[in-house]
């Protein structure tokens, strides 16, 4: 050890008499009077509730409680109400699965105790319970009471009374066969007519479609379609008098409104904002392409009277074109395009209702403080609980949706989950959506929400109310690093292969050193002045930030992993940064290491090392995000981001940022992209000294 740091003294001392050392210190300095010229982050979004101008805090008191103004009382209880309601709905849906299956369960272990039994008096007990059970199952399965007061559900029985019936007449008709024929059939008869028929296995059919009600509900729909096409055919077909070109038009209107409710009810189920169903996007698109297609047939042309049994045959043969007779009922009808029902876990749903509890608690509690501060002479006391009022909503809201989205997610592959409408992934990011869920999580249970944060460092906002020191070090020192990566990769590279080239190799390695402390000598020779280097920088950065942004020490809530959150001070934050930053540069030192052993001339290796630079960061633009780039290194260096700064990596940036801060693909983690640079750091590593070792200089 004593000798490798002898040697790393004597490449101290070469490397100082370089003139590169303060040429190389003045570019940064210039790079960082760049950076600030460069530098014009946008303001970060003001989210204070203002009821407008020169109000008194008796006036901000009033407007909270007792007016409908955005950002009162009563438009905020609705954010409430809406995220209560969705939650709701989920239970309902969960509470009603469970009991069809425990019924349906009991049925089926009520007729096998029935057809196993003899006695008959403990057949007649047996068949009383099996004839409770079917009973049970049936009122559990027609049961839309509770749900039907409910978001999206409402509209499949409000707005559409008959669909209730139909359903249950359709879809749950083995059923209620099999109930009526309990009324007259004895125990024997009964057993004999479920085992002709097969009623265990049609009953668990209408289990099925009670489960996942709402595609029974849209080939109803599309049974609608088809059933007002027929009588539209069947008008035409009459004759051309007056009474029946009536009959023909009052077909088509039907049939219009038919395609219509279709129309309105996917609209409502698949886009009302929250997880309902899911649709393959492809499949959703085609539907809603012949939907419109269809109904720019049925109305063209038939504005305006008289209307001719021309038009009419027209029409129709139109209609027989775009296949209307089958298509809907067709398309739902295939297993893999049916609208499938979210359903979300026990768990899952004991976790909301905790939080639920949580935030009526918060409400409570910042309620009681706003009242309290009616009194209060400053106006901004009472303004900021009100806006933690708001906040305190769309944390709810957000923490629900978000939840909800990635409990879905992880049903499904990648290559499907992207297939689906409204859940595409290069819009949705798994590791992203679990920071804000985190984040969200943390605001709930400490009632104290994101105007009491800074968020964090950013190339495109301010982290603050307004720029500061620590804004403007985080957008220099990104810049600097690449001028440092650059410098350390053209250092190692001469400290090998130009001693190669000049053969003074050869007299060091006629010394009693092994070569592989030679190599490491000079391998920590270059990161001591890496460090120097990011020393250097980090604090004329500071100074610059300081003098012409001033400084704000507010906390930054920090998101580590995605999977706890803590308070922490920006500088400690930055320190964070920075430390992220030379683990960057020493992995690029390493790399320029091993080509600079490989390659025999300084040329060839710092043009190599160049390549490779230039590699990363084209591909950084072209396939960030990506699963097979994220088994490179370029995609896992800068760890910073697993500490809340995944948002930068995702929010449209500039082409600085896109080429610097790389996304976190969805199956990321820290510890994924610390083994992977480490890994890659350890072969080249290993070639390195593997080399040197064996070369004949």
């Amino acid at each position: 050890m004593t000798s490798t740091f002898r040697l790393t003294r004597a490449e101290f001392k070469k490397i100082f008499k370089r003139a590169s050392i303060y040429i190389m210190a003045l570019l940064l300095v210039i790079a960082i009077f760049v950076s600030m010229y460069m530098f014009s982050p946008i303001e970060r979004v003001d989210n204070t509730i203002s009821y407008g101008e020169n109000l008194t805090v008796e006036n901000y008191y009033n407007n909270f409680f007792s007016s409908d103004l955005p950002g009162s009382k009563n438009d905020i209880d609705k954010s409430f109400e809406k995220t209560n309601q969705i939650l709701k709905y989920y239970q309902l849906c969960n509470e009603r699965d469970t009991n069809l299956k425990k019924n349906y369960d009991d049925f089926v272990s009520a007729y096998e105790e029935l057809k196993s039994t003899t006695e008959p008096t403990l057949k007649e007990q047996k068949y009383t319970l099996f004839k409770t059970s079917l009973n049970a199952f049936y009122t559990t399965l027609t049961s839309f009471d509770q749900i039907k007061t409910y978001p999206h559900i409402a509209y499949i029985f409000d707005t559409n009374p008959d669909i209730s019936s139909k359903l249950i007449k359709k879809y749950f008709a083995n059923t209620k066969t099999l109930l009526t024929r309990t009324e007259t059939e004895n125990s024997t008869q009964i057993v004999e007519t479920v085992e002709t028929n097969n009623f265990v296995q049609t009953i668990k059919d209408d289990l099925n479609s009670g489960l996942d009600y709402v595609a029974p509900t849209a080939l109803i729909m599309a049974q609608d379609i088809k059933d007002s096409y027929d009588s539209f055919n069947s008008a035409i077909l009459g004759g051309t008098g007056s009474s029946n070109l009536n009959k023909i038009e009052i077909a088509r209107r039907s049939m219009l409104v038919s395609v219509q409710n279709l129309k309105d009810y996917l609209d409502i189920i698949l886009d009302y904002g929250y997880p309902v169903v899911l649709i393959n996007k492809e499949t959703k698109t085609q539907i809603y392409s012949h939907m419109d297609d269809v109904i720019e047939k049925i109305t063209t042309g038939f504005d305006g009277i008289p209307k001719s049994i021309t038009n009419y045959i027209n029409l129709n043969n139109n209609l027989i074109e775009v296949d209307l007779p089958n298509y809907y009922t067709k398309a739902f009808a295939i297993k893999e395009n049916l609208l499938t029902q979210v359903r979300l876990s026990y768990s899952n749903l004991e976790e909301f209702d905790k939080v639920k509890i949580k935030v009526e608690t918060n409400k409570a509690e910042l309620i009681n403080i706003i009242k309290k501060y009616r009194s209060d002479e400053t106006i901004r006391n009472i303004q900021n609980k009100i806006t933690d009022y708001s906040l305190l909503a769309y944390a709810y809201n957000d923490y629900l949706l978000d939840s909800t989205k990635l409990a879905i997610s992880k049903q499904f592959r990648s290559v499907d989950f992207v297939q689906l409408y409204n859940y595409n992934l290069n819009e949705f990011n798994n590791y992203s959506t679990s920071e804000r869920i985190v984040a969200n999580k943390y605001y709930i249970q400490n009632n104290v929400y994101s105007r009491s944060f800074n968020t964090n460092f950013s190339f495109n906002q301010n982290s603050g109310k307004s720029t500061n020191a620590f804004d403007f070090m985080y957008f220099a020192m990104e810049i600097c690093t690449v001028l440092i990566i650059i410098f350390a990769m053209m250092l190692v590279c001469s400290l090998i292969t130009q001693e190669t080239e000049s053969g003074t190799i050869k007299l060091l390695l006629t010394r009693p050193y092994k070569r592989s402390k030679i190599v490491t000598a000079k391998l920590f020779a270059t990161i001591f002045f890496v460090l120097c280097f990011m020393l250097f920088s980090a604090i004329i950065c500071f100074a610059g930030g300081y003098f012409v942004f001033g400084l704000d020490m507010s906390n930054v809530l920090m998101i580590f992993n995605a999977s706890s959150a803590v308070s922490i001070s920006p500088l400690l934050l930055m320190l964070i940064n920075l430390l992220s930053l030379t683990l960057d540069v020493i992995f690029y030192v390493i790399i320029a290491l091993m080509i600079s052993i490989l390659f025999k001339n300084y040329a060839g290796s710092i043009s190599f090392c160049f390549v490779i630079l230039l590699i990363t960061f084209t591909l950084n633009i072209l396939f960030s995000g990506m699963f097979w780039y994220s088994l490179l290194p370029g995609m896992n260096l800068h760890l910073f981001k697993y500490f809340g700064n995944s948002f930068v990596s995702l929010a449209e940036g500039s082409v600085i940022q896109n080429i610097l801060i790389t996304p976190i693909q969805s199956t990321m983690n820290v510890l994924y992209s610390f083994l992977i640079t480490l890994a890659y750091s350890a072969i080249a590593l290993t070639i390195a000294y593997s080399v040197f070792n064996k070369r004949d200089f």
